[in-house]
């Protein structure tokens, strides 16, 4: 899983990339009964909605739009 960074906001389009990506693993993930139990990381109140996966489908590709406007500027040449 790729980790946000509060000082690189690009960061966060990462995150959602791969999260986007890893969406059934980690539903999967969050409800296995071993990472719930008491003293455990308890991963069940991360688990997130149907409309909340919506909104990240949604906000994803806005996101990416700037990132790729960011990694074009970065460079020495415009295409």
């Amino acid at each position: 899983m790729v980790r946000d960074v509060a000082t690189r906001w690009n960061s966060t389009s990462e995150l959602l990339e791969r999260a986007l990506h890893l969406r059934k693993a980690l539903t999967v993930l969050v409800g296995l009964e071993q990472h719930n139990k008491p003293r455990t990381a308890r991963l069940q109140r991360f688990k997130l909605t149907g409309p909340e996966w919506e909104l990240l489908e949604q906000l994803w590709p806005l996101l990416n739009v700037y990132l790729y406007l960011i990694d074009l500027l970065r460079t020495d040449v415009f295409i």
